[in-house]
């Protein structure tokens, strides 16, 4: 054999261990995504459902089905990085994707206004984090309590929807920058923005 075939058998074994090591990696930090996340689920209403979402455990789901007020339903959804594929995970990795936390939650009251906060790629003569856009029945409490929360989690949030159509509130969260805390006070925080 020349040297592009070792070349080519040598990355084979590499991309191999990789996947392997890859897996075992996502597996064990769903499980502990999955406690974290469970860990003050009562501050949001009794577990209704859970399960996997992907075969290798890279993503998973929770559902609350009756929460408690202002929640009707809520959806926990959560999407580790592709760590078994070194290609796309690399590739993805330097656009800046992480484990992610997406929220789909029905409010028990219809909300009058919509909101749509995006996380700001790059800050420009500004020291404002987000770009916040609101329509309809404006209420500058619910407006007022919306900033304070994005200021308790200024790096997790990346982008925020509430509007009448269900679900009602998407939230979509950088989990790496927000599992150094508990997830009790992030669905306490979520109520009091809400109620």
């Amino acid at each position: 054999m020349d040297l592009g075939q070792w070349l080519i058998i040598g990355l084979c074994i590499i991309l191999a261990a990789w996947y392997v090591i890859g897996a075992i990696i996502n597996f064990r930090r769903a499980e502990i995504v999955s406690r974290w996340l469970q860990d003050g689920l009562d501050e949001l209403g009794e577990l209704g459902g859970e399960g996997w979402l992907t075969a290798l455990h890279t993503a998973g789901r929770l559902v609350i089905r009756d929460g408690r007020p202002p929640f009707q339903t809520v959806e926990l959804l959560f999407a580790l990085e592709s760590r078994e594929n070194l290609p796309v995970w690399v590739f993805r990795h330097l656009m800046g994707r992480r484990d992610e936390l997406y929220l789909r939650i029905e409010l028990r009251s219809v909300p009058k206004m919509e909101i749509e906060v995006v996380r700001r790629n790059r800050q420009k003569d500004s020291d404002e984090l987000y770009d916040i856009t609101c329509s309809g029945k404006k209420s500058e409490a619910l407006v007022g309590r919306l900033n304070g929360f994005l200021a308790k989690y200024p790096s997790a949030i990346l982008k925020l929807s509430l509007k009448p159509k269900k679900p009602h509130l998407l939230i979509r969260i950088n989990l790496d920058d927000l599992r150094s805390g508990e997830s009790r006070k992030l669905y306490s925080a979520l109520r009091s923005w809400l109620e």
